[in-house]
Formats: C-alpha cells, structure tokens, sequence
C-alpha cells in the first residue's frame, strides 16, 4: 500500500519521478535521434560534434595549407576530422606545439577569411584564442605524425628521380611556357618531391587500413542542412 511521504522534499521527489516517466513513455521510439543531437561522428567512443565540424568548416581551418587546392565537400571535411582524431587516437602521440606557431596560423586564418568576419565566427562559436589552439593543433599533430611515421624512412633512388623528372617535371614547366632546368641543378627539389608523393601514397594506404579496422560512426543524416545526401559516404568499409 501507497504511504504519505514523510516530509515534502520526499513528496516533491515523488512527484518529478511520475512526470519524468510519463514523459518518457509519451516519446515516441523513434525519437532516439535525440541521443546524437549535436553529434556527427563517433571515433572509437571520441566524439565530433556538429559544433567541432562549423568549426573547422567555417573559420576554414581545413584549407590553412591547400588555399589553391580543389574544393572540399562538406563530407570531405568531416572525412578529414575522422582521420586526424583517428590517427591521434591509434599513435597515442604526445606533440608539442610551438606557441609561435600557432599564432601564425591563427593570424593566416584571420587574413584569409577577413579579420572582421573572423571575430564574429569566434564571437558566434564563442571561442577564445586558446580553444580555437585545441583545433590547430590536433590538425598539425596529425600531419606530424605521419611525416615522422613514413617521410623520415622513405628512400628515393636515382632512377625514380629521373622517371618524376622526365615524366612529370619536364611536361609541366614545358605546358607552363617554361625552359625546364638542367636535372642536375634541382635535384634536391626533385628528391624531395618524390619523397612527398611516396609518404603521401604510403599514408594514404596506412589511414585506409586504420579505418576498416576502426569502430566509426556517422550521423550526417540528421544534419541535411550542413551534408548533402549524395556526398559519399567514406572509403570502402562503408563507415
């Protein structure tokens, strides 16, 4: 049988608990939804918010060293994000970042986009100097890692030189209207490309793996507003 509370901090007690379940059998079992508001990405139990992703959308964090590259598609970003909170997650890598640094990026990402449009995204995001640190530099640890992971142990050899030289460097400065330079007066600059193409290649190749073994998941379809349904959906594991 129903006893009377002892006192009314019990009866108040009571009487939220009977409106929290009501409320809780009223909402209809599709309304789950509700538990990813906010979230468009789970890495291994890691969460990327919506706010994470107009973050680095929006300020155009993402584009700080491809300025003059091909557009990113919203997926694309949030892609990019998966990737470095992965990679960051897997190495478990403890880099630190120069203070210089960061206020170098910081003021490029002012210019680039406007200093009178950047201080109304932090304003809007609400962002300090400092939180907007946090972002850069998970972008830069990320690269860190796999430049010491593969770019320190890639071997280039005399033969790839001469086939990026002739196949590559040579056809591009000629389509340029330009006298390409003698092989052997650039050939650091042409080691150091091919290096960068085969730790590109190699990276690629690593994160590819990392993905199909990781536990991803994905909820750009609550967002329509911010990622296009026919973006694509990820590499060949189908995350």
């Amino acid at each position: 049988m129903w006893k009377p509370p002892v006192n009314k901090f019990e009866w108040l007690t009571r009487v939220w608990g009977c409106v929290f379940a009501i409320f809780l059998l009223m909402t209809p079992a599709g309304s789950q939804e509700v538990a990813v508001d906010g979230i468009v990405a789970v890495v291994n139990e890691e969460v990327i918010t919506l706010t994470d992703y107009r973050i680095v959308h929006e300020l155009g964090i993402h584009r700080l060293d491809q300025e003059n590259g091909p557009a990113v598609s919203s997926r694309g970003i949030l892609d990019g994000l998966i990737e470095q909170k992965l990679i960051i997650l897997i190495t478990n890598a403890d880099i630190n970042m120069p203070v210089v640094e960061l206020e170098r990026l910081y003021e490029q990402l002012s210019d680039s986009l406007g200093a009178e449009l950047f201080q109304q995204k932090m304003a809007e995001f609400d962002l300090t100097r400092e939180e907007l640190y946090v972002y850069l530099k998970e972008m830069i640890a990320s690269r860190l890692i796999l430049i010491q992971r593969f770019q320190l142990t890639v071997l280039v050899t005399l033969k790839e030189i001469e086939e990026f030289y002739e196949q590559t460097y040579v056809p591009e400065q000629r389509a340029k209207g330009q006298e390409p330079q003698p092989m052997v007066e650039i050939l650091d600059m042409l080691e150091a490309e091919v290096k960068s193409e085969e730790t590109r290649l190699l990276s690629e190749e690593w994160v590819r793996n990392l993905m199909k073994e990781a536990d991803i998941q994905v909820f750009t379809e609550h967002y329509p507003q911010y990622f296009d349904k026919n973006q694509r959906k990820g590499p060949e594991n189908g995350w």
